[in-house]
């Protein structure tokens, strides 16, 4: 018995000391996953307050720099572009032509309402659409108003640089500058009911117009040699390819291709080298700007390269008289980055003899054949002429 119990307690003992060893290691590796849970949250905590703290920073910049934005509004009339064209508001002709009262215009106002709404009269039609109508005082200006580099222009009542910097100027004297262009424009559209801001810096300006839901860059200044629509409707990304402007948030974005003139009308071109081909078969018969717009995917710098280099070697030949028909012709070439899958090509192919034989290009002998009639029945004579040929 004694020897049993010896043998127990030492059996026993053993065993409760293991147990005691396990207990104790349990409660630490307790009080360890207690003090990791702990410490997530702890942690956890501590990140929600530094996710709070950056996005509470976030909000008052936000709000910072919405205060500042208010108190720098975007400034459009009375700025000077160049430092001597300044942007003049036409609210006040517009304002008349829509409620037909000019009482409250000056002598210079009421005659450049005049001019703007024979413009209108002249180029706008009935159940036309605000694109319709845009695209036609784009054309109109582009045909009628010729660009001018701020020399010496005579118009009536205005200085030098008023001729060419403000509606009256540029209607009576059909020759504009860039603001010129973008102000005279202005005015058109907002006659018509459709609203547009003039976009500047510090060297140049154009229009930003609202046609249906979105808003589109118009630079008539630039497309006036041509016509052919290169800038004309753009959107905030086509624009600031060749334009520069900081509007501090002022401005609406113009992120629509909806009414772009060249992207809407592009012709998708897997193979560049098809375009001579096309210039070529417009060349007969083309007396006026003809424009043809080809999309040619995603920019590649060679390809480009390779389409404007087209547009070089074709002029050359248009300018080495090989051939009477080419002769006289000349390439406008632009290159559009829409966006980085699409690249627009826009050759505009000029007569630069156009408007001088009217239907085609007269000879001598017709024009002088042509005014001795004229003499003979202004005069009332049968003066045979002096041309042997």
């Amino acid at each position: 018995m004694e020897t049993n119990e010896r043998e127990f307690e030492k059996t026993g003992g053993k065993k409760s000391k293991s147990v005691v060893v396990l207990a104790i290691c349990v409660a630490c590796l307790l009080v360890v996953n207690i003090g990791l849970v702990v410490f997530q949250v702890i942690t956890a905590t501590a990140a929600q307050k530094a996710d709070k703290k950056v996005s509470q920073f976030i909000d008052d910049e936000r709000e910072r720099q919405a205060k500042e934005l208010e108190g720098e509004a975007y400034q459009e009339d009375g700025y000077s572009v160049g430092g001597q064209y300044e942007i003049k508001s036409t609210t006040a002709i517009s304002d008349a032509y829509k409620s037909n009262d000019n009482s409250q215009l000056n002598e210079q106002e009421v005659e450049t309402l005049k001019l703007a709404s024979d413009v209108i009269k002249e180029v706008v039609k009935d159940n036309m659409s605000d694109y319709e109508k845009e695209v036609a005082v784009y054309d109109w200006m582009c045909k009628n108003i010729n660009t001018s580099e701020g020399g010496a222009i005579s118009v009536p009542g205005v200085n030098t640089t008023e001729a060419v910097s403000t509606p009256y100027g540029v209607l009576t004297g059909k020759q504009a500058v860039c603001v010129g262009y973008a102000t005279t424009f202005r005015l058109l559209m907002n006659m018509l009911g459709i609203d547009c801001h003039i976009v500047h810096n510090d060297y140049h300006s154009w229009d930003l117009v609202q046609i249906g839901e979105h808003w589109y860059h118009v630079d008539i200044y630039s497309d006036s040699s041509t016509g052919n629509y290169a800038n004309f409707n753009m959107s905030d990304s086509m624009a600031r390819n060749g334009h520069e402007w900081n509007d501090k948030g002022a401005l609406p974005v113009a992120d629509s291709y909806e009414y772009c003139y060249a992207y809407q009308n592009a012709v998708e071109t897997k193979d560049i080298n098809t375009i001579p081909k096309t210039v070529y078969s417009a060349t007969y018969g083309v007396r006026e700007n003809a424009a043809f717009y080809f999309n040619i995917g995603a920019f590649d710098a060679t390809k480009s390269q390779r389409v404007s280099v087209m547009a070089e070697i074709m002029n050359q030949v248009f300018e080495s008289g090989m051939d009477d028909n080419l002769s006289g012709k000349y390439i406008d070439c632009s290159l559009i980055n829409v966006d980085e899958n699409t690249t627009i090509v826009c050759y505009s192919l000029t007569d630069s003899r156009a408007g001088e034989g009217g239907e085609g290009e007269m000879s001598y002998e017709e024009i002088y054949q042509e005014m001795l009639e004229l003499i003979n029945k202004t005069f009332k004579i049968d003066f045979a002429g002096g041309y042997a040929g």
